[in-house]
């Protein structure tokens, strides 16, 4: 959800429709039509049909409107940068999403940024892509990467380090909740989708 807000609440004037947010989101349209709908119901979002299209945008009169830009301003002025950056890379990355301090809320303003990124990358490719942001976001911008199958083997052995991470909040980068499902097995789903942040 925090993906969609982020992505919804900074553009007001933009009108989204569903496949091209899911698009920008890297989430099924399936899961990112119950968010909306969600957002909808709760006054957040206006819900507009023209045919067989549906669009979305932020409802001018949501009172706390002011209030979620301000806090998805942060937010996604570290996320977008990054899902630019690792954009090129899309197909090969089944996963990925920031975890830590700045996940949970807690950063401080020389806190690193934590990614896991689990995909057919090399790790050379994904340091050379984020590099320059380290530079751009004024902060180190550190990444794990696994493969799909060693990232399932660890969470399935109960890896100290990914239990801990798939119990926290997270924000996703490509990918969702569904997706790390799928990736991880019901394992995950159990350790973290009261808490995950983002989307699916």
């Amino acid at each position: 959800m925090q993906g969609v807000l982020g992505a919804t609440v900074l553009r007001p004037d933009r009108e989204w429709y569903l496949s091209d947010l899911a698009a920008h989101l890297g989430v099924g349209p399936s899961s990112l039509q119950r968010v909306l709908a969600k957002l909808t119901r709760a006054g957040i979002l206006n819900r507009r049909a023209n045919g067989n299209r549906v669009y979305y945008r932020p409802d001018p009169a949501c009172p706390i409107l002011g209030e979620l830009a301000g806090i998805f301003t942060k937010t996604a002025g570290i996320a977008e940068p990054l899902r630019e950056a690792l954009e090129p890379f899309v197909a090969k990355i089944r996963v990925a999403f920031i975890h830590g301090s700045v996940a949970e809320g807690r950063e401080r303003s020389e806190s690193d940024i934590d990614l896991i990124i689990v995909g057919d990358v090399p790790n050379a490719d994904l340091a050379y892509a984020l590099r320059p942001l380290n530079d751009q976001l004024g902060r180190e911008v550190n990444f794990t990467r696994y493969t799909a199958r060693e990232f399932a083997t660890k969470v399935d052995d109960g890896h100290h380090f990914l239990s801990a991470v798939l119990k926290k909040p997270r924000i996703f980068l490509i990918g969702g909740q569904h997706e790390l499902e799928k990736v991880a097995g019901r394992e995950a789903h159990r350790a973290g989708a009261h808490k995950q942040k983002g989307t699916g």
